[in-house]
């Protein structure tokens, strides 16, 4: 049989026994021990050219990612060091997963670039050669295309994923005016906040036109709310609730919209949050105190607020403010009470409680699909992030600090410069910020 051999009227297991190793009468010295039919020094741990198969990386990622075993090769009577085998590294903005744990370029929010010269003008055609003018404003559409309010050209901008290109969406750029109709005829002043409905219709923030524009699925341009233009210099009345056609706001930022179509204004210069109800052609302030320029919180038409500049909705009607000179995320629950969200005071810090934490110009905020919160922190030149659940606030991107080049990476080492709006592609789990300091729009990858 396959390792025995018959010496005489005995059969021997020549693999085992030390006095007939191999064969017949062929005994190990008292120093050596019989191995696989070979007599070997017994300090000696293998064969010589003998292949063993070897991982040496941390136990569950062998086999993960890239992460993979090795071979020793028995030199000398020793296995030598594994060759061939690849460890978990450190992660990188590089779509693999190097530190084998089955997911790819976690914790890192990857940071590019996708459209912007870099330098302020007018230019349509691909994207990164494509020029804006302080854009600030973004919405993704259900098709996910980003539109771009590219503000002091005056006009609303679309950028395509697939086809990488920028392309004039409505208004003149480089032309301002205020003038309804057709989408490339009409004429915006200054248009920031973007939001869409249900329906597909486009709302803008028409800022130094004092209204609020809708774009509906045919292209044509309406006002929604507002009497244009105040001057504080010369208007005696900067505030006006009524009929939409009379309302007036004055330097309204950012907009929102609700499960029934309401639309939330974050008008600045008047420090209050209105509320248009579409159906009954009605402006009214839901929160705070016209001309307020302080923090309270309590029922909403007692509260105040000093320049709130962009707003979200999360899925039960809470709206979320971005609070900008308070520093504060603030918190108007459907009944109208206001809270502090998030931040204390000026400054940069991440912690917990979130009501601890500290933000410099607080604008942009937009809820994710699990509702966590982004926040475009303005002249602190970072994106945060509230973990709800964990009550706490973390940086994502940016830094601040003196300008450098932009450099795609994890989004804490690139410098994106002031940012005050940002928008969210759940879908394709992105999210888009625009610069006003580059004249670029980023996207980071979300895990």
């Amino acid at each position: 049989a396959d390792g025995y051999t018959l010496c005489g009227d005995d059969c021997v297991d020549t693999d085992n026994d030390a006095k007939h190793c191999g064969a017949c009468d062929v005994a190990c010295r008292v120093d050596e021990i019989c191995r696989d039919g070979v007599c070997e020094s017994v300090g000696t741990t293998c064969r010589e050219g003998e292949l063993r198969q070897c991982y040496t990386g941390a136990r569950g990622t062998k086999g993960v990612g890239p992460c993979k075993g090795g071979v020793r090769t028995c030199q000398g009577g020793a296995f030598g060091a594994c060759v061939g085998e690849v460890l978990p590294k450190q992660e990188l903005c590089n779509d693999l997963d190097d530190d084998c744990d089955g997911r790819v370029d976690e914790d890192l929010y990857c940071i590019s670039l996708v459209a912007g010269a870099g330098k302020p003008g007018y230019k349509e055609g691909p994207a990164l050669q494509a020029m804006f003018d302080g854009p600030n404003g973004l919405i993704v559409s259900k098709s996910g295309l980003l539109y771009i309010a590219d503000s002091k050209n005056h006009c609303i901008r679309v950028f395509d994923p697939k086809s990488q290109n920028v392309s004039l969406f409505a208004g003149a750029c480089g032309q301002k005016g205020d003038k309804d109709g057709p989408a490339k005829s009409a004429l915006f002043h200054r248009p920031e906040g973007l939001r869409f409905d249900a329906s597909g219709n486009l709302y803008i923030a028409d800022v130094n036109n004092g209204k609020i524009r809708k774009i509906d699925p045919k292209g044509v341009v309406t006002t929604v709310a507002g009497s244009g233009l105040c001057d504080n210099k010369t208007d005696k009345v900067c505030h006006r609730d009524g009929p939409v056609g009379q309302a007036r706001f004055y330097n309204a930022f950012g907009l929102a919209l609700d499960a029934q179509g309401n639309i939330y204004v974050a008008d600045g210069a008047n420090h209050v949050i209105r509320k248009i109800d579409q159906k009954a052609g009605v402006v009214t302030t839901f929160a705070g105190i016209p001309n307020g320029k302080d923090m309270v919180n309590g029922p909403g038409a007692k509260a105040k607020f000093h320049w709130p500049s962009r707003l979200d909705v999360d899925g039960q009607g809470n709206v979320y403010v971005g609070d900008a000179s308070n520093r504060q995320i603030r918190k108007i629950d459907p009944k109208g009470n206001v809270t502090t969200f998030a931040g204390s005071v000026w400054g940069s810090s991440d912690t917990t409680p979130m009501t601890a934490s500290r933000f410099k110009q607080p604008c942009g905020v937009v809820v994710d699909a699990n509702g966590d919160m982004y926040v475009a922190d303005g002249t602190g030149m970072k994106i945060r992030k509230l973990l709800v659940k964990q009550d706490r606030v973390t940086t994502v991107a940016g830094f601040d600090g003196a300008a450098i080049p932009f450099q795609a990476g994890p989004g804490v080492n690139a410098y994106i410069g002031s940012i005050f709006a940002i928008a969210i592609d759940n879908q394709n789990k992105r999210l888009y910020l625009t610069s006003t300091n580059t004249h670029q729009i980023y996207q980071i990858k979300l895990d």
